[in-house]
């Protein structure tokens, strides 16, 4: 009788396991594009706490190829992640054009091994 009960509970534990996985519905992986105009020597701020969530962890995937900035960094009174790009204003033909940026957002595999991405990309037109 005994072994029954430790048996059922282990099976509920397990059951009630499996249904948190599916609940959470991790696993989902998205794509954002921006087109952004910045006018050169202007910094463009962008909050990135919509793309994801608190334990998310937020990289750049391509780097911008003309810049002065082009971070991600943590604001420190609200702890969310913020990309910041800037790129020199100065003689008109180096400060103008395009450049892009994809960023990356994702939340580390869990006990669920699901694994949820958002990919942005960040195309710029620099004036």
């Amino acid at each position: 009788m005994k072994n029954n009960l430790h048996l059922l509970l282990v099976a509920a534990f397990c059951l009630l396991g499996f249904v948190s996985c599916k609940k959470d519905r991790h696993g989902e992986n998205k794509s954002v594009t921006l087109n952004v105009t910045v006018n050169a020597g202007d910094t463009y701020k962008l909050d990135l706490s919509p793309y994801g969530d608190e334990d998310d962890i937020a990289s750049i995937a391509k780097q911008a190829t003309d810049y002065n900035i082009s971070a991600i960094s943590t604001d420190v009174y609200s702890r969310k992640y913020v990309y910041t790009f800037s790129r020199a204003g100065g003689s008109k033909a180096a400060a103008t054009g395009t450049d892009q940026v994809v960023l990356k957002i994702n939340e580390p595999e869990g006990r669920c091994r699901n694994h949820d991405e958002t990919n942005i990309t960040i195309n710029f037109t620099v004036n």
